[in-house]
């Protein structure tokens, strides 16, 4: 259990508290301290020493700490504010793109981690390695739930071309060059509406698996 004597420690001494309580994985300990460090700072913050950049960080590890609980909604509202406080905080946009993730909204997620691969964002190349990463998946789930939700020709058509896009991208020499049967492209070429768009019936099973482990979720 916290001691209630660490209400009276400083936001500093809170932080250092609950990032051990993270790292032993005791993760609702630590919300309740990062929580508290919060509050703590944001007096210091009345009186003019503390900044919004060190509150935006207890936001963004309190994010994490949430998202480690599968806390997806509380998780990103963290990190809302997080980037809000300081728009520079590069685990705050990956933990939001996670978070949205986590609520299975793909094409907000999508937003958030390209936001970090943006050229004007400057982000270290662990957090890039990382939201490329999670990208790829977010991509292959926004496609599938497109896809699933296609009503028109012109909206399969679209997801089928963002696909495509995305499979290009992805494949190597020697890879399988389409992801959609050919009979499926020739019927849209053709403007003829060419079915439903399964994306599983849709692949090809020979030469795939390797493809599926840089592109798709396990």
């Amino acid at each position: 259990a916290i001691d209630k004597q660490m209400t009276s420690q400083s936001w500093t001494e809170l932080k250092k508290t609950a990032n051990k309580y993270f790292r032993a994985r005791q993760f609702d300990q630590a919300c309740l301290l990062y929580g508290q460090a919060i509050d703590s700072l944001t007096l210091d913050s009345s009186k003019g020493t503390a900044s919004p950049t060190q509150k935006g960080v207890l936001y963004s590890n309190r994010a994490q700490a949430y998202i480690m609980q599968k806390k997806f909604g509380d998780a990103l509202d963290d990190c809302k504010e997080c980037v809000r406080l300081d728009p520079g905080n590069e685990k705050g946009w990956l933990r939001g793109g996670t978070a949205f993730s986590g609520l299975e909204m793909w094409e907000e997620a999508k937003k958030w981690f390209e936001h970090v691969l943006s050229k004007d964002f400057k982000a270290s190349q662990r957090c890039v390695s990382q939201a490329e990463g999670r990208l790829r998946v977010v991509r292959s789930k926004f496609h599938i739930f497109a896809a699933k939700n296609a009503s028109t020709i012109k909206e399969r058509s679209s997801v089928a071309i963002s696909i495509q896009t995305e499979w290009d991208k992805s494949r190597k020499p020697g890879d399988l060059a389409y992801l959609l049967n050919a009979k499926w492209w020739k019927k849209l070429t053709k403007g003829v509406n060419p079915g439903p768009l399964d994306c599983d019936s849709l692949v090809y099973k020979s030469s795939t698996i390797d493809v599926f482990k840089r592109i798709l979720p396990d």
